[in-house]
């Protein structure tokens, strides 16, 4: 939509431009926390005073990113500092899980968040699921752990996500929230059986047949499976319990009787998860912050192979098995129980990538990442091949779709969409294509403004699989590092063979400093490429994983060596907690919080030195006249 013709809607959008214009101004200082604090009357009574779109009258194309003036005496300083040695700050990434508070026992917190289990338990425990802890809440949603046991009681656990909807909350509000989780519903559908990405659980291996009823976001009343389903149930509730023969449903739990249908998938407010069981990756990484000495940094085979995970659920997300495998395939191999498939690059085709999917996370970091288990078994390609397997660094998987959406045309001509997607950001992870001063150029969106003046766009709104390679070397940022991204962005220009004529501009030069040459220079600088401005700089996924592969066979390790790298994780890291069940003495609630792993000597202090919000100079671009 080139224009807004409705005032209403129109007056909408302006404020949400100079919304996004104010909070971005704000990022690019490091101080978006202090944005978040104002109050809205004193934000609006700034950002409404400003035009849009926020331009030098001269106009004129946009001269880019100004290289950091500090860039140069940064590398100097740093080094000061580690020299001075202070000793490291290690603070939490997450409040740790801890038991309520007596003061906290009738607050909003955890009446929410109490509400939010009832309402889980009253959904899933006549289904045969036991609640075990609560994982987890936020804002708008509760994450928490529930097992079903087989026969012989042994649990199998699974994770269930639920929203919340507050009375009070505008109808809006609730809608977003709403469609929040749908969204991630849909996006794990789509996703099944890809290795690396979280998997929505369809058929827990009990009553599949419920399960398999309802599977891929609908029930079929026409279908065979749907009405064996109803069938087999409805003899249950009568009391008459089917052959064998005919299905598990009969000895998953015949007191309570199950419902006609088991309509899990169908719950507007309930997704269903595997678990984990080794949490989420910014824990991981914050033990071993804290196992490690000052100095010491993560073993560059171990870093490979974690970016050769993060790289694979971006690949899946371009190129979703469930697409790219035909029916027959797809059945054939389990359908959609059947093991996991590795992500894999389709072939070029005339010397170019195919067309994938463009789902775009927009919400990738530390914490959305999930740590499961060693040996994670995988399906083999036509031709007998595997996935490495895991035998020395536990998988990675990448979860949490609540912000992901698919980038078609007809989004990147709909102004309200291509702004809003600027608002969905955590701050260290936020990417060049939502806050880059280039949007102050900007009425209605990047194609629009280049269709009416011929000048190019290079960075804004570019939302493509490129953002989620920006957002996973983010990640890798913080693993090769242990120290949290800096809340202001340091664009610093560098020198690259691959791109004559220029010195682009990266976000993570901070990555090439001395300070971490123990870790591999071809992984530094693989991320640090990957942490370009310009998407079109960065490097194609299949030159990403070229590298990682490469380097991953370059020192293949013995079956000892191996044994050893996971002997060290566990003693770093820990093995899974064990889970207890039932639930004993109070509840415990693992709040989140930021993904801070340690503060190296100082560092993160003196980059993101605060400034009182009226302090925050407003920026306008530079142009060439």
């Amino acid at each position: 939509m080139a224009d807004v013709p409705d005032p209403a809607l129109r007056h909408g959008l302006v404020d949400l431009q100079q919304k996004m214009t104010d909070l971005h101004q704000f990022h690019r200082q490091g101080v978006a926390h202090q944005w978040m604090l104002q109050a809205p009357n004193v934000r609006r009574a700034r950002f409404s005073q400003f035009p849009i779109p926020f331009m030098n009258p001269a106009g004129g194309p946009w001269a880019g990113t100004p290289h950091d003036p500090l860039a140069q005496s940064r590398a100097a300083e740093i080094l000061a500092l580690i020299r001075a040695n202070q000793p490291p700050v290690l603070p939490q990434i997450r409040i740790p899980a801890r038991e309520l508070a007596a003061n906290e026992v009738g607050n909003q917190n955890s009446v929410v968040v109490r509400s939010g289990e009832r309402n889980l338990i009253m959904q899933l425990q006549p289904h045969g699921f036991n609640f075990v802890r609560t994982l987890g809440y936020g804002g708008n949603g509760l994450t928490a752990l529930f097992d079903m046991r087989d026969g012989n009681q042994t649990p199998t656990y699974f994770v269930a996500k639920t929203n919340f909807l507050q009375p009070n909350w505008t109808p809006q509000r609730q809608l977003a929230v709403i469609n929040s989780l749908l969204c991630e519903k849909n996006a794990m559908v789509e996703l099944m059986r890809a290795a690396h990405i979280v998997q929505v659980v369809t058929d827990p291996g009990i009553q599949g047949a419920h399960f398999r009823a309802v599977v891929g976001g609908g029930v079929n009343p026409e279908s065979q499976e749907y009405q064996r389903a109803v069938a087999r149930a409805a003899l249950i509730a009568q009391g008459q319990v089917p052959r064998p023969s005919r299905g598990p449903l009969f000895r998953a739990r015949v007191n309570p009787p199950a419902p006609p249908v088991l309509q899990l998938n169908q719950e507007e407010n309930v997704i269903l998860m595997e678990h984990c069981a080794r949490g989420y990756f910014a824990r991981v990484l914050q033990k071993m912050g804290e196992h490690l000495g000052p100095d010491d940094l993560i073993d560059s085979r171990i870093l490979w192979h974690m970016f050769d995970c993060l790289i694979k659920a971006c690949i899946a997300m371009e190129y979703p098995p469930r697409d790219w495998h035909t029916q027959q395939q797809w059945n054939a191999s389990g359908g959609d129980h059947g093991l996991p498939y590795s992500e894999k690059l389709p072939n070029r085709v005339g010397g170019h990538e195919q067309a994938g999917s463009d789902i775009v996370h927009f919400d990738i970091d530390s914490a959305n990442v999930f740590v499961g288990d060693f040996n994670y078994p995988v399906m083999a390609d036509a031709a007998g091949a595997r996935d490495y397997p895991h035998d020395m660094v536990p998988i990675l998987k990448l979860g949490d779709f609540g912000t992901s959406h698919h980038i078609t045309q007809l989004n990147l001509a709909d102004t309200n969409f291509m702004w809003l997607r600027r608002w969905m950001f955590k701050h260290e992870f936020a990417t060049p294509e939502q806050f880059t001063q280039e949007w102050e150029l900007i009425t209605t969106t990047p194609r629009a403004y280049h269709l009416a003046t011929a000048h190019p766009v290079h960075v804004a709104g570019h939302y493509s699989h490129k953002t989620n390679l920006y957002q996973i070397a983010c990640v890798m940022y913080e693993a090769i590092t242990l120290t949290k991204l800096p809340k202001r962005p340091l664009p610093t220009a560098i020198d690259l063979r691959r791109i004559p004529n220029r010195n682009p501009i990266t976000y993570g030069a901070y990555l090439l400093n001395q300070r971490f040459g123990r870790v591999s220079w071809r992984l530094r600088k693989l991320v640090m490429e990957c942490m370009l401005e310009r998407p079109a700089d960065r490097p194609s996924l299949r030159e990403v994983q070229r590298v990682i592969r490469k380097a991953i066979r370059r020192r293949p390790l013995t079956q000892a060596q191996k044994r050893v790298h996971q002997l060290w994780w566990d003693a770093a890291v820990g093995e899974p907690t064990p889970v207890r069940n039932p639930r004993v003495g109070r509840r415990v609630v693992d709040r989140p919080g930021a993904p801070y792993v340690r503060n190296i000597n100082g560092l993160d202090a003196w980059i993101n030195s605060d400034f009182a919000a009226d302090q925050i100079p407003v920026l306008r671009p530079r142009y060439q006249q």
